[in-house]
């Protein structure tokens, strides 16, 4: 009995920690330095030289956090998702390591699987 206890107990800590890693982007700003996963609306999708940013909840400059695509990683963005500007309005999220960039919230996806549309299964 102990046993299946000491599992549950095991269980429900790796549920509970698995769960507050994800966060909504408007607290990105909040957790510099941490690994986490953000979620909410994405607003523009704005090419720059060197990839894309994925601006989250408003336009620039008014974003609460953006993700960051690597024109060498688009590609791969482009054949899992088609081109990143159709997901404007959707829900989605991105994993990775809050960064500051010029006073901004910044998550860079280095890889296809390190960004979701939110309920979409098999992404």
């Amino acid at each position: 009995m102990k046993k299946h206890l000491n599992i549950l107990f095991i269980i429900f800590i790796a549920s509970v920690s698995q769960a507050a890693n994800t966060i909504s982007s408007k607290e990105v700003p909040f957790h510099h330095g941490e690994n986490i996963v953000a979620c909410g609306v994405l607003k523009e999708a704005s090419r720059f030289n060197k990839g894309v940013y994925l601006n989250m909840d408003a336009a620039y400059p008014n974003q609460s956090m953006t993700f960051v695509v690597w024109e060498g990683d688009l590609a791969e963005f482009n054949k899992k998702f088609g081109n990143l500007n159709e997901l404007v309005e959707e829900n989605i999220c991105g994993s990775g390591v809050v960064k500051e960039y010029k006073g901004r919230s910044q998550i860079h996806l280095y890889n296809a699987f390190s960004l979701r549309i939110e309920g979409d299964v098999e992404q």
